[in-house]
């Protein structure tokens, strides 16, 4: 026994096209709708900040520091927190890292003209060589003008700051100022002077270690691992492949995809 479907005519197919290209519509609508409620970059107090992966490409990583960015006095180079970091962003993606910065630099000492562009995201440690030597006006000057430097090649990047490493008595008030810079550029903030106020994170002073004989005020392995530790609870990863009209609308709002 033969079947024979009814033929549609060219009224039918238009009415199919029209009723698709409403479905269509509404899934678009309702996703910017969903995306244009949602904030570019999440706020401390519920995460920190989003960083999407993206097939094909590293993840590009800038550090801006001093000593502690560059592992001083860590049992061995791989021991701090950035290389910790590195090393956990590679479980997950290729990682194109740089660090700018060296030992006893402070925000104003920086050069500028080295920090590059098109970086995903910014990890910013400086101030603590600030501390009691720069004024806080100077200090904010020269915190402000960094972080403006960043996004002026990397207006997509997503910034996370760190703290001074002192005691919490004096790092209030130089905390303060990188909280306010960061937060109003959008970044998240993480202190980290009630980790140098636990004496287990640092020290002992005269022993053998990466750069040099350890003192009692860098961090050593632990506090390093819990700088690190900080960080990653700050630094939320996600799947940067999505359909390209959610890519497209993102891009429109200048938010990081």
């Amino acid at each position: 026994m033969t079947i024979k479907l009814p033929r549609i005519g060219p009224d039918g197919r238009r009415r199919g096209a029209w009723i698709l290209l409403l479905v269509v519509t509404a899934i678009i609508l309702a996703t910017v709708t969903s995306m244009a409620m949602t904030p570019c970059t999440s706020r401390p107090g519920d995460g920190g900040v989003k960083v999407a992966l993206s097939d094909g490409r590293a993840l590009r990583v800038l550090y801006i520091g001093d000593s502690l960015s560059y592992g001083l006095y860590a049992s061995s180079a791989d021991k701090g927190f950035r290389q910790r970091m590195n090393a956990e962003f590679t479980k997950v993606h290729s990682v194109d890292a740089k660090a700018v910065g060296a030992v006893a630099y402070t925000a104003s000492t920086i050069d500028l003209g080295t920090i590059g562009g098109n970086w995903d995201l910014a990890v910013v440690e400086q101030g603590t060589n600030d501390t009691g030597r720069s004024s806080l006006d100077t200090f904010r000057n020269d915190y402000a003008k960094l972080l403006d430097a960043v996004l002026a090649h990397s207006p997509l990047v997503q910034l996370v700051c760190l703290g001074v490493w002192t005691e919490p008595r004096f790092a209030q008030y130089y905390d303060r100022i990188i909280e306010s810079e960061c937060l109003s550029r959008g970044g998240t903030f993480r202190p980290l002077s009630d980790l140098f106020d636990n004496p287990e994170n640092r020290g002992p002073a005269g022993l053998a270690r990466f750069g040099g004989t350890s003192d009692n005020f860098h961090p050593n392995d632990l506090g390093h691992e819990r700088i690190s530790a900080r960080l990653r609870g700050a630094i939320i990863l996600t799947d940067g492949r999505q359909p390209w009209y959610r890519a497209l609308f993102t891009r429109l709002r200048g938010c990081s995809i």
